[in-house]
């Protein structure tokens, strides 16, 4: 679940979602994070823009757009240099669960993931000891999934890149077992870091 945060006033930014340009008496417009990941939607008329040197703060938004009743879908990625993390209220996280109104703020880059796409290929198996032996077992069968992601500017909603990575057997640390479902394959972190480090730890390209 995304949970949306209110934020504190600025001075400029883009119009905000009814067509009026913000101003220092009206707050920054935070959306749904949902839909902005869908394009052309600012995820905060606040947040930061992205230009200049690097490195880029990001936030990350996990997208919950699968079968929940079936499957478990992996921990958030993580692992990421904290130089790129634009949480500043809490643990420095890119895909942090409930960013604050200072982390839209200094959020120059939004990275978004959707999935898993799950297939019914078998791809091995999470052991989790003796946690759900009043279910029937211990070792809960994993499946092979893909990630789409997305990265956007987080101040205009403008597309920067967008890519498929395959999963990766990583076991989430910690599920809600309820019987019958498949854990979907994780996302390889190191692949995922690769991917991101141009945008975040580059130059922006000169405004248009």
């Amino acid at each position: 679940m995304l949970l949306l945060c209110g934020c504190s006033e600025s001075s400029e930014g883009p119009d905000g979602p009814d067509g009026r340009a913000a101003t220092a008496s009206s707050p920054p417009v935070i959306a749904d994070p949902a839909a902005a990941c869908q394009g052309g939607k600012p995820f905060s008329t606040g947040s930061a823009p992205y230009e200049g040197p690097g490195p880029h703060k990001a936030l990350g938004f996990q997208l919950s757009d699968y079968d929940q009743e079936k499957y478990i879908a992996p921990d958030p990625p993580g692992l990421f240099p904290d130089a790129w993390a634009a949480n500043v209220e809490g643990t420095r996280e890119v895909f942090h669960p409930s960013p604050g109104p200072a982390d839209y703020q200094q959020a120059q880059l939004a990275v978004c993931m959707s999935g898993p796409r799950v297939t019914e290929k078998r791809a091995g198996v999470c052991s989790y000891g003796d946690t759900f032996s009043l279910v029937g077992t211990n070792d809960i069968g994993m499946i092979t999934a893909r990630y789409e992601f997305k990265v956007f500017e987080a101040r205009t909603g403008k597309l920067l890149k967008a890519f498929t990575m395959d999963g990766a057997h990583f076991c989430p640390k910690k599920i809600n077992f309820k019987g019958g479902q498949l854990i979907a394959q994780g996302t390889d972190n190191i692949r995922l870091e690769d991917e991101l480090r141009p945008l975040i730890e580059g130059a922006a390209p000169p405004a248009q």
